[in-house]
């Protein structure tokens, strides 16, 4: 859940830099299947798949590969150095820059036709500002995807999140709220697949595995993660 006390910015973007140094590819596994589920949607599909698009909190740069196997003209902005290293290395063609403290971009107005934002925003101060950022880059009736934590989830009765140096998971009204408030119109709201079974998988991972499947069936209230699929209303600007 929450920490106590938001951290400072530096802290945050220590954190990150020092769990990229020491093992990347273990702190922050790529699981195929989850990711491809999540560009399934048909808002996405009827995409051109032609213009350029934004993942926020890119990493080492998994979803622009994935994007740019698309055709898109990929971007990434990410807090971590290394990360962004790692993330030119795995796609060459794509340009990647460090995020400001700010939460602002340095792009101009209506310039992605898409933007995504898998498990990110929980661990910004100011989520809003970058939603609104998000909005604003946005061409018009261009598609944003937000993959966020569920805070009235059996999975934070039990735990304490993802362990990470900052996270604010919230309600599903909640963050519907948020993103209604920065002006996107929400088209539709699905339940995060869950990670993938493997099995070179701990018993833990594995419980974990099948406690999220269990949920998934119940009420969308109850998941562990949601899925916004957003859209920047020509008619809704702000």
């Amino acid at each position: 859940m929450e920490k106590s006390k938001a951290p400072k910015y530096s802290d945050i973007k220590c954190y990150y830099d020092t769990a990229y140094q020491h093992n990347a590819e273990a702190t922050f596994p790529v699981d195929h299947q989850r990711y491809q589920q999540w560009l399934k949607h048909g808002s996405f599909q009827r995409l051109h798949h032609q213009g350029a698009s934004l993942d926020i909190g890119c990493g080492a740069g998994f979803i622009c590969q994935l994007l740019s196997e698309q055709g898109y003209q990929t971007y990434g902005v990410d807090i971590c150095e290394q990360a962004l290293t790692i993330a030119r290395q795995n796609v060459p063609h794509g340009q990647f820059v460090s995020s400001q403290e700010s939460g602002s971009f340095d792009f101009g107005d209506d310039f992605f036709e898409l933007v995504t934002c898998f498990g990110v925003l929980e661990h910004l101060k100011q989520p809003h500002h970058t939603i609104s950022e998000s909005f604003r880059i946005l061409k018009p009736n261009a598609l944003a995807i937000f993959i966020v934590p569920n805070s009235t989830s059996p999975y934070f009765w039990f735990n304490h999140g993802t362990g990470q140096v900052y996270e604010k998971p919230r309600s599903l009204k909640e963050w519907r709220s948020m993103f209604m408030a920065q002006g996107f119109k929400v088209i539709d709201v699905q339940r995060d697949p869950g990670p993938s079974l493997d099995t070179s998988q701990t018993l833990q991972q594995k419980l974990k595995y099948l406690a999220n499947a269990v949920i998934n069936v119940t009420a969308i209230e109850l998941t562990y993660q949601f899925i916004f699929y957003l859209q920047k209303d020509e008619d809704n600007t702000l």
